[in-house]
Order: structure tokens, then C-alpha cells, then sequence
């Protein structure tokens, strides 16, 4: 029916593609999440051969470092994984700032 009637068909287009628009704005903005732009990612690499334990250690003295240089009233809190390459996290430690 619409077919065979072409004002009917894009008038009917029209009136749905307004109603669309107008519809718009109560549209939440949950397909855009916020980024947060302080973010810093920091990958270390410890020497081959380097134990574990070593590691941790290391990784801990560049945090230190970072909480010097960051204060706390920037509301920073740091996460790391320390394990072998190509290993994926499973449950990472959280420390907040104090």
C-alpha cells in the first residue's frame, strides 16, 4: 500500500525520521563512557633473568618514586601485576595513596 502511494511513503519516512530527531535529545550518552585523561600506563620489563621477587621489588621503588613526584591530593591510586611475560592478570594489587 505504501509502495503504490509514493507521497504517502515519504511522508510517512518524514514524520518518522522527525520524530527520531526529536526523540534525541532524552537519548542517554552511555554509548560515549568518560575517559579519564590522567591516566598513565607504565610498562617495566626487569633484565632476563631477573627473579620475580626481584622484580616486585623494583616495580615497588618506581611506585615509591611516583608517589614522590605525585601527591596525594591529586587522588592517585596505582595498580600492578607483576608476573612472566605473556602471563595475563588475574588478580592485581590495588594501593591506594596514603
Amino acid at each position: 500500500m505504501l509502495v503504490a502511494n509514493r507521497r504517502l511513503t515519504l511522508g510517512a519516512f518524514a514524520a518518522l525520521a522527525l520524530v527520531s530527531f526529536a526523540l534525541l535529545p532524552l537519548v542517554g550518552q552511555d554509548f560515549f563512557p568518560s575517559s579519564d585523561a590522567g591516566l598513565m600506563k607504565l610498562h617495566f620489563r626487569a633484565p632476563p633473568g631477573t627473579r620475580i621477587e626481584r622484580t616486585d621489588q623494583m616495580v615497588g621503588e618506581v611506585e615509591q618514586h611516583i608517589r614522590r613526584v605525585v601527591t596525594s591530593a591529586d587522588g592517585m591510586s596505582l595498580l600492578h601485576h607483576v608476573a612472566p611475560r605473556d602471563v595475563p592478570p588475574r588478580a592485581p594489587q590495588i594501593s591506594a595513596a596514603s
